[in-house]
């Protein structure tokens, strides 16, 4: 099967894609980076003929005052393969337009030239590429993989009179234009029933086995501690635990590292208490030497009712099962019920939860730590690498 991938990766030196972004949105880039690489190497690993257009992720000229022009060029992800990195006017609300006629007529000319069976899959919810999925429906199978519905993405640019007017307008072109797609791939069962598609498959998340460690690297500690690495916001319940550790009086350390709304309040714990250890912001490997150093991983974001939780799956907890620790967190609902036997679910966003979940697994013994956490990776890596999910995928294209 030849497969033609459509959507935004990271390939420096080439696209310096990181301009003048927060850091938030640099993560949030990288997440859909590697989403993609997760997507191209799994379909490969079963035998797929993958050529990558990309549409690089660039903030538009009136918000980076760099790049007015984006000029196309060939590239290989492998020897024998020519990918594309597309040519589009940068000029915010022109971009959409010119994105759409550079992404139209690459899809052109992939199935000009490529024989055989082939399928195209878009990797975002946004309007370009849609469009480009849907008009060649008829010549070629085609799949989208849904992250994020449009109406819940960015977020960071809404004060703008002007950008909430395009963003409808991008919403409602999204849903018309998604009617002739045939394959769906969702992070969570409620995504199905919005986009309301019968032919879909649930992929909350992959993992690349060849780019995680051999090994659970654990290095000896005399205090237990915990550790929350990720976007600090004020209602991401990272304060509340920390405070629990403080009103408790709980002989534990408590490691906290990433930036948000609520990185003031938590330098502020830390200044007054020495349990409390506000990191900064980490590179990936400093994370991973974090990870590897503390007893139990936590991700104390709650349930707050919120729509935007039933159409996203939590990856941050998919990140610390794979570091073989013990993980501490609320049930959401997009997370599925073949988690519930390897997390440690809170009862309750309350400090009394909080304070439940912190002895309990101050009490268990390092080899029951240990056995929960080599649980935790064993099941991520048997069930959720990119060859065992893209099957899935490939799968529902051969119905």
């Amino acid at each position: 099967m030849n497969y033609l991938i459509i959507g935004g990766l990271n390939i420096r030196p080439f696209d310096e894609c990181d301009i003048n972004y927060s850091d938030v949105q640099i993560a949030n880039q990288e997440a859909n980076s590697k989403l993609m690489w997760n997507l191209i190497n799994g379909l490969e690993a079963n035998g797929g003929i993958v050529t990558i257009l990309n549409t690089p992720n660039l903030l538009s000229y009136q918000e980076n005052k760099e790049i007015l022009f984006h000029k196309g060029y060939y590239w290989k992800h492998r020897e024998n393969i020519s990918d594309y990195s597309i040519s589009f006017l940068n000029f915010f609300p022109f971009s959409i337009f010119s994105r759409k006629t550079a992404i139209n007529r690459q899809c052109k000319k992939w199935i000009k030239k490529t024989e055989g069976e082939k399928t195209i899959i878009g990797v975002t919810p946004h309007y370009p590429i849609v469009y480009a999925i849907n008009k060649y429906s008829s010549k070629a199978k085609t799949c989208l993989v849904v992250p994020d519905l449009p109406e819940y993405t960015g977020k960071s640019r809404r004060k703008s009179l002007i950008y909430r007017l395009l963003k409808k307008i991008d919403v409602s072109l999204f849903y018309r234009n998604i009617r002739r797609i045939k394959n769906f791939v969702v992070l969570t069962k409620y995504m199905e029933e919005k986009l309301g598609k019968n032919n879909y498959v649930c992929i909350e998340s992959m993992v690349d086995p060849s780019d995680v460690f051999n090994e659970i690297h654990s290095e000896a500690s005399n205090e237990f501690s915990f550790l929350y690495s990720g976007t600090i916001h004020d209602n991401y319940g990272v304060i509340e635990f920390a405070e629990t550790i403080i009103e408790y009086d709980i002989n534990c350390k408590f490691y906290i590292c990433g930036l948000g709304t609520g990185v003031e309040r938590v330098a502020e714990l830390s200044r007054a208490d020495s349990r409390i250890i506000y990191l900064g912001a980490l590179n990936p490997l400093d994370v991973r030497k974090y990870q590897s150093i503390a007893s139990v991983l936590v991700n104390p974001r709650p349930n707050d009712g919120s729509d935007y939780l039933k159409y996203s799956f939590p990856s941050k907890t998919m990140e610390y099962m794979l570091s073989g620790k013990p993980v501490i967190c609320f049930k959401l609902p997009g997370i599925p019920d073949e988690y519930d036997d390897y997390l440690y679910y809170m009862e309750s966003f309350d400090k009394k939860s909080m304070m439940k979940a912190i002895k309990h697994h101050m009490e268990l013994s390092e080899s029951e730590l240990d056995s929960i956490g080599r649980a935790n990776r064993t099941f991520v890596l048997n069930n959720k690498n990119n060859v065992v999910q893209t099957k899935k995928i490939i799968e529902m294209l051969g119905n």
